[in-house]
């Protein structure tokens, strides 16, 4: 079985960066943070940039988008 860091650091070898949202609906991640810190538990390295978004009602939001360091 699959872990979902294992998940993770599939989905950096094809895409360079990662938000919770896609997390979500991408891999079945909901807790994407937490498997972060996971992983640099283990000593991967992660940028984080906090990005703003307008909603569907014109709302700004803002989100966690996170890339790995190679």
């Amino acid at each position: 079985m699959i872990t979902q860091k294992q998940l993770i650091l599939k989905w950096f070898e094809e895409h360079a960066t990662l938000d919770r949202l896609q997390a979500f609906t991408e891999l079945g991640i909901f807790e994407l943070s937490a498997r972060i810190c996971d992983l640099k538990k283990e000593g991967h390295n992660f940028t984080r940039e906090t990005k703003s978004k307008k909603n569907r009602y014109g709302k700004t939001f803002s989100y966690c988008e996170y890339r790995k360091i190679d």
